[in-house]
């Protein structure tokens, strides 16, 4: 059933692509990605001390490796309609909706007056996987709420 409703959703949003939204959406979705997320939580350390840092950090290893290993035991094949080049690796579950959600949830739950835009910051990487067709909806759902997840369980061992 999802994988009917995840292919509609997919062609629905593939056929109302506008250049102008790409070229935004292509350099939005950068802020889910490793190299950039690292980049953001090394400035914590400068911004709000080691703490923070070492949270994060943590948030961010452990779901790279449940992101990287899921990909490997579900070994879902990606949307052929991709704007930017074709990815390589899985497409389920989305690692850049969970590195978001990680880092939304990790830094909302410590400065909770920010916690809207964070997570609607966080929504917006999701949906641009989708937009550029490099997922389909299910991989960001479970993709958002694995970091959403990760996120709590990090902050409460830490």
């Amino acid at each position: 059933m999802f994988l009917g409703l995840d292919e509609t959703a997919v062609n629905y949003i593939s056929r109302r692509r506008k250049r102008f939204i790409n070229e935004f959406m292509i350099s939005y979705t950068s802020l889910g990605s490793v190299p950039v997320s690292t980049v953001l939580a090394s400035l914590t350390y400068f911004f709000s001390g080691k703490t923070l840092f070492i949270t994060l950090s943590t948030g961010l290893v452990t779901t790279w490796i449940l992101v990287e290993s899921l990909k490997q035991i579900v070994d879902r094949k990606r949307p052929s309609d991709q704007v930017i080049e074709a990815s390589v690796s899985s497409s389920f579950p989305s690692g850049h909706s969970a590195t978001a959600f990680v880092f939304a949830t990790i830094i909302a739950l410590t400065f909770t007056g920010i916690a809207p835009i964070l997570y609607f910051l966080a929504s917006l990487v999701a949906f641009s996987r989708v937009y550029l067709g490099e997922h389909f909806p299910t991989d960001v759902v479970i993709g958002s709420g694995l970091g959403t997840a990760i996120g709590f369980l990090t902050l409460l061992m830490i």
